[in-house]
């Protein structure tokens, strides 16, 4: 993604990356995605779920690390063991982050880091819940509570129309 903010074009591809720039740049503009830094707790916890979800959920979806490990392994290892061991961390990982949700009471959302408001955590969770339905992980089973954050954050203004097939990339 490329972006200009000082006169000088500079391409960004990760999305915490970009999400961190977006933060920092425009703090006054609208609302964020982080709680206030006065709030250092909140917020350490929703950098965990971010970190939990940007480093061992979301490399396990991507068939290009799938195709080069089963590589690595080919000593009778193939593309359905690799696909079986990324499908069993995936959902180790979706099972740790569901452990966090704090359930919404009195009518509030479900949440993730104790703030009923969308943070990164929500922001990082949904498109892997997108992504293990499509390598077949039992949602219902495996993260029901996400599931609840899920549905609650399709109706926000944020989300609406962010769904992978109203991408202009989307395959």
């Amino acid at each position: 993604m490329p972006y200009n903010i000082t006169g000088d074009t500079v391409g960004l591809t990760q999305s915490l990356t970009i999400i961190k720039l977006l933060e920092e740049a425009f703090p006054h503009h609208g609302k964020t995605l982080l709680p206030p830094p006065s709030d250092v707790i909140t917020r350490s916890q929703v950098y965990k779920v971010a970190e939990i979800v940007n480093s061992g959920i979301q490399p396990l979806h991507n068939s290009a690390f799938l195709n080069q490990l089963t590589e690595i392994f080919s000593h009778g290892t193939t593309v359905d063991t690799t696909t079986s061991f990324a499908n069993s961390m995936v959902e180790k990982g979706l099972k740790a982050v569901n452990a966090k949700v704090i359930e919404g009471k009195d009518g509030c959302r479900p949440n993730l880091c104790g703030t009923f408001e969308v943070t990164l955590a929500d922001a990082c969770i949904v498109p892997q819940l997108f992504n293990a339905r499509v390598i077949g992980v039992d949602l219902e089973r495996v993260c029901p509570s996400l599931l609840r954050v899920e549905r609650e954050c399709k109706d926000h203004e944020w989300f609406l129309g962010t769904e992978p097939e109203n991408q202009l990339d989307f395959e």
